[in-house]
């Protein structure tokens, strides 16, 4: 591709991922090359952060999916993503000098979030996130509608309750995950379509 069929190709793919996080009531901190970042709860305060970071991570894969169906519909590369998901104190403010400045929200969550967005690739994952993530957005009223095969123990209890009525698409996909024996890496937590 040429330069400028790369810059947008980028763009119009960056654009479907801002709708999901604003409409989860996140912040879009920064784009990364062809990533970005999403923060909730650091500009303003909201008790359902974590909730609305994985809603938002579920939207980001609805949007990216349609985007890519109409891609591959008109002969146009195809964009595989993924979404790392973290929870945790951070510091957020403006950084810079005289001559620039810009927004920036720093700490361990982000620098962990960086680590497993790149790690999801190994793991064949579309979004990665820490148990304490999900745990958090379960408190927080958070219904996964995508099947999270990674769970384990208390947290695969949790979420077979979140989802109910029975039958639901997390349910059977985490049932026959575990019956193929799949079993978890310890630490972070797999949710993959």
């Amino acid at each position: 591709m040429k330069p400028d069929e790369v810059i947008g190709l980028l763009a119009d793919y960056q654009a479907r991922l801002i709708p999901p996080i604003l409409a989860n009531g996140g912040t879009s901190e920064k784009f990364l090359g062809d990533g970005m970042m999403a923060a909730f709860g650091a500009v303003v305060r909201r008790e359902g952060y974590a909730a609305d970071a994985l809603r938002a991570a579920e939207g980001i894969l609805e949007s990216v999916d349609a985007w890519n169906r109409d891609q591959m519909a008109s002969g146009r590369p195809r964009l595989d993503i993924r979404v790392a998901v973290t929870a945790g104190l951070v510091a957020a403010g403006a950084v810079g000098g005289e001559t620039r400045l810009e927004y920036a929200v720093v700490g361990h969550p982000v620098n962990l979030a960086a680590k497993l967005e790149k790690h999801a690739k190994v793991e064949h994952a579309r979004v990665l996130c820490t148990r304490d993530a999900l745990e958090r957005a379960l408190d927080q009223g958070f219904v996964p509608t995508m099947p999270p095969p990674g769970l384990c123990g208390a947290v695969r209890r949790r979420c077979d309750r979140a989802a109910r009525p029975r039958g639901s698409r997390l349910g059977t996909a985490m049932k026959s995950a575990l019956e193929s024996g799949y079993r978890p890496e310890r630490g972070a937590t797999r949710v993959v379509p």
